[in-house]
């Protein structure tokens, strides 16, 4: 009797193999007005990240898609964002980005960085970030605006797979947000959590037990105009959430079990602010 060896149970690498492949990808879209609509200009793809327009509208979205189908210990991804005065974009994802374990201690980077001109505006509303157990994921988000300039982005963070009952002991996560309006700093955060920190997430000044949190930040002149609406559209969803508005910036942040629920709050959230619908893959 004898049993195949396949090359994924192997402890040790083969002879002459190329070890762990390292992603370093990543997509760049430039936008500007032309013939009075707002175009894609310039769009650039790499390392098995690609973004496809799928519809002609007016502003283009697009849509981000991982061909790898999450993210690996090690990897390294830009997304840039370039929206030129008057002009407007929308993007999205494909669907929910995994961060896989970190199987050598290595920690993935993702990093976002957009302009936003005079008289234009950014929707960056992509689908959850799945935080697998043990996975080391650095992201940064950083944003540079006109004072005239609109800007609406979501993230949801979901901490385990939620239908495996997974939940998250260790690992790392940081989290760095900023956004400057005219070179001014106006929106600041940082959030570092690990191994500790996780083991920890069902204390009352943590998540509470939550496994999901979201955070949605309108920047624009009218931005406070909005508030209303807003608690209104959240009164009654069915876990922790609250809005404020100070200064042209609008923030909403929320708690809950499911990530579903967070959707159908967002399919309300946005109309609310008068920017339009949900991307339509949310719901494909």
């Amino acid at each position: 009797m004898s049993s195949a060896i396949y090359p994924s149970e192997r402890d040790e690498p083969r002879e002459g193999s190329i070890g762990r492949v390292r992603v370093r990808g990543g997509v760049s879209v430039s936008v500007d007005v032309r013939n009075g609509r707002s175009r894609v200009c310039d769009l650039r793809e790499r390392d098995g990240y690609k973004v496809r327009f799928p519809r002609r509208s007016d502003p283009p979205e697009g849509i981000i898609i991982n061909t790898g189908g999450g993210l690996a210990s090690g990897d390294d991804i830009q997304q840039s964002f370039d929206v030129a005065d008057g002009a407007a974009l929308t993007v999205t994802t494909q669907a929910s980005e995994r961060s896989y374990r970190s199987a050598d201690g290595s920690t993935t980077r993702l990093n976002m960085a957009a302009r936003v001109g005079h008289d234009a505006s950014l929707i960056w509303l992509p689908q959850e970030t799945i935080l697998f157990d043990g996975t080391r994921l650095s992201r940064s988000i950083d944003i540079a605006m006109a004072s005239s300039s609109r800007l609406l982005i979501a993230e949801t963070v979901v901490f385990g797979r939620i239908a495996m009952g997974e939940t998250l002991e260790s690992g790392l996560f940081q989290d760095k947000w900023r956004i400057r309006r005219e070179g001014r700093l106006v929106f600041a955060e940082n959030i570092k959590l690990n191994d500790e920190t996780f083991q920890a997430m069902t204390a009352a000044a943590m998540n509470g037990g939550a496994h999901v949190t979201t955070t949605l930040i309108c920047v624009s002149a009218d931005a406070e105009d909005f508030l209303q609406g807003v608690r209104s559209a959240i009164s009654d969803a069915p876990f922790q959430c609250a809005a404020s508005a100070w200064n042209g910036m609008l923030v909403v942040r929320g708690l809950a079990h499911r990530s579903e629920d967070v959707r159908h709050l967002m399919a309300r959230l946005v109309p609310a602010l008068s920017i339009g619908q949900l991307p339509r893959v949310w719901w494909t």
